[in-house]
């Protein structure tokens, strides 16, 4: 029988015990423990290094300062988290691949938090410059800045790619560019992303979606984004969609251009649903706010389209088999050619202001009286033809900024829900400021004990005792009938 040296055993064992203990110098990570990045090096100078450490359930934390690399996650469930924010913890990709790759089924507790991402190329060149995703993945990307990456084909900023489905939140995605799709975001086949509080600006690509593309089956969900000032050669300067389901909902989607369609949004082959949109001063050549195409049936419920230009349907053009349905909404633009169907598509507006009253139930043709919309304010002012003139409802409970539907009788037409002014005076809390109010004011008058008392309800101007300035606001409220509750409820 062989016999095996005793200093070849011993050196094995020696190996083995090496790396069960850790290379000294080098830090071993265990489970649910904080790991540091730091420019110093201490205990780790590269973030690819503390992932490559980290067990599932770990933290890496890193300090301010520029780190030249590109990050794989592998799978991991870990958070990675900035110290001081995004605006001085800088992951530079030096044009080397994506900064920072998800491919290996990532869940929602593989999440990247408080980085500026810069200066990546795609996948190949070709995919995802500054986030890749892949395969199943579905981390959370949060509270990033994700600037100057580029893609030659699809997702300047992040590609979602074949069924993953991340969540996309509280980033500014910006001045990112893509040769053909998605200058900001590019998703794909199956894809579920879910896109919410970004702002998504100044993104470009050569062909379809400058901010945002939805491409094959992609069902995301869009909701209370900025997309504005993104630029598509061809469709959706903003948005766009094909043969996709995109659920669009209280964005405000401001100052967009295309080449050609739909400079806020273009949808293709979808059945897109779209709530609470402010959609206003895009561009393109066909449909400068929304372009619809090739048998789309999406539903507007609740949208303000005005001032965006286009050389044919300023705020809407159909085509190509489609059927749209608008219902309480505000479409409005002074210099007509609003709405523009083609001979095999239709468009069916119902309890909507629409400038030249547009045909259909429940229509206004009377201005709007917008709050400022020269200052892109597009808020709903008093005298508003709309309040209260929408069809109810019940499944739209909030307006564009998350204010309650309704406020008062009955649902306002656009994306705003109008909030009447505070209503000082209103002592007992109902709906009016009246003669059982000064009767709480006359008991209460004289008090100096309301910085204690919650109870005391007639010290309006707030500054601890009841006296002759209550008075005043009191008198200056009298007779109002549009208070709402202390809960933001009414009527």
């Amino acid at each position: 029988m062989k016999t095996i040296p005793l200093h070849f055993f011993l050196a094995r064992i020696a190996i083995f015990c090496l790396f069960s203990a850790g290379v000294p110098g080098i830090p071993k990570a265990q489970a649910g423990v904080t790991l540091s990045v730091s420019p110093s090096g201490t205990p780790y100078s590269t973030i690819q290094g503390a992932i490559d450490a980290a067990r599932d359930g770990d933290t890496i934390q890193v300090y301010p300062g520029t780190y030249y690399e590109t990050i794989v996650f592998s799978g991991k469930a870990i958070t990675l988290e900035s110290t001081k924010g995004a605006d001085i913890t800088v992951i530079d990709g030096g044009k080397n691949g994506p900064v920072v790759t998800f491919q290996d089924n990532e869940t929602r507790d593989s999440v990247i938090q408080g980085f500026t991402i810069t200066n990546g190329r795609g996948y190949w060149g070709a995919f995802g410059g500054g986030i890749f995703c892949a395969g199943t993945a579905s981390p959370r990307i949060l509270d990033n800045i994700l600037s100057k990456n580029t893609a030659l084909h699809y997702g300047g900023g992040i590609c979602c790619y074949e069924y993953a489905s991340p969540e996309i939140s509280g980033n500014v995605i910006t001045h990112n560019t893509a040769d053909e799709h998605g200058g900001g975001i590019f998703s794909f086949f199956k894809a579920a992303p879910v896109i919410a509080h970004n702002t998504i600006q100044d993104n470009t690509c050569d062909d379809y979606g400058g901010g945002i593309c939805c491409f094959l089956y992609v069902d995301a969900q869009i909701i209370d984004n900025l997309i504005s000032g993104n630029h598509a050669g061809r469709w959706g300067g903003g948005i766009f969609g094909y043969n996709a389901s995109p659920d669009i909902r209280r964005n405000k989607i401001f100052g967009n251009s295309a080449g050609q369609n739909g400079g806020g949004i273009a949808l293709d082959r979808t059945e897109s649903l779209i709530v609470n949109c402010m959609i206003a001063g895009n561009a393109a050549v066909r449909g400068g706010g929304v372009w619809i195409g090739y048998d789309a049936t999406p539903f507007l419920l609740h949208n303000t389209l005005t001032d965006n230009l286009a050389e044919e349907g300023h705020e809407l053009w159909s085509g190509f088999r489609s059927l749209i349905r608008i219902t309480n909404s505000i479409v409005w633009n002074l210099a007509g050619n609003m709405i523009y169907n083609d001979a095999d598509s239709a468009t069916e507006v119902s309890h909507s202001t629409v400038f030249g009253h547009f045909p259909g139930p429940g229509n206004i043709g009377d201005a709007p009286l917008f709050a400022n919309p020269d200052q892109m304010d597009f808020h709903l002012t008093p005298n508003s033809p709309g309040i209260d003139k929408a069809l109810h409802a019940s499944e739209v409970q909030i307006d564009f900024e998350c204010d309650s539907r309704p406020l008062k009788a009955g649902y306002d037409m656009g994306a705003d829900e109008f909030r009447p002014a505070p209503c000082m005076g209103n002592a007992d809390n109902d709906t009016d400021v009246d003669i059982s109010d000064f009767a709480i004011f006359a008991a209460d008058f004289g008090r100096t004990d309301c910085e204690r008392d919650t109870a005391c309800n007639s010290d309006f101007d707030g500054d601890g005792d009841v006296d002759v300035s209550d008075f005043a606001i009191f008198a200056a409220n009298f007779g109002r009938t549009d208070c709402l509750h202390d809960d933001g409820s009414g009527f």
